[in-house]
C-alpha cells in the first residue's frame, strides 16, 4: 500500500511500513510492546493477540487468521515459542498465504523489527533482524 504526499512542487510516493503482529502465550506480547515503546516511543502498525483461556483454539485461530489476512504485504509475525499454539496456528496459515515469522521473540528482536522495517520487509526483514540480533543472547561476562 502506498501513500502520496505533496511537498511543495515535489510529489513523493511513500511505501507503507510492514506491520508487526506479536503472538504470545498470555499477555507477554503486550508487555514486550509496552517495554519497547518505553525505549523507542510509539510503534505504529503493531498489534498483538494473546493466547488465553478466554478463547477456544478455534476462536484463537479465527482471530489470528483475520489478523494475517488483513496485514500488508511484507509484514512480519513475531512468536514466542516454537511448537506452541501461536506458532502452530501461523504454520497452518502459511500453507495458503505468504507468511514471514520469527520464533523466539524478545525485546531486542521486537525493537530491531520495528527499526529495520523501514528498509526491509517480509523474508528479507526476518533475515536482517536475525542477523542483527544473533549476539543479543549471551552469557554475561563478569
Amino acid at each position: 500500500m502506498k501513500g502520496v504526499s505533496k511537498i511543495g512542487d515535489l510529489t513523493k510516493v511513500e511505501e507503507a511500513l510492514p506491520e508487526i503482529l506479536v503472538l504470545t502465550h498470555g499477555y507477554f506480547g503486550k508487555e514486550l510492546i509496552k517495554s519497547a515503546e518505553m525505549i523507542m516511543g510509539t510503534i505504529e502498525g503493531i498489534n498483538f493477540i494473546p493466547l488465553t483461556t478466554d478463547f477456544s483454539v478455534e476462536e484463537y485461530r479465527d482471530m489470528v487468521g483475520n489478523a494475517i489476512n488483513g496485514m500488508k504485504e511484507g509484514s512480519v509475525i513475531l512468536l514466542d515459542l516454537l511448537g506452541g499454539t501461536p506458532c502452530n496456528t501461523v504454520a497452518i496459515f502459511s500453507r495458503t498465504r505468504q507468511v514471514d515469522a520469527i520464533v523466539g521473540v524478545n525485546l531486542c528482536i521486537l525493537m530491531e523489527t520495528a527499526l529495520l522495517r523501514g528498509k526491509y520487509k517480509g523474508k528479507e526483514l526476518c533475515e536482517q533482524v536475525l542477523e542483527s540480533t544473533q549476539c543479543s543472547i549471551q552469557k554475561l561476562k563478569l
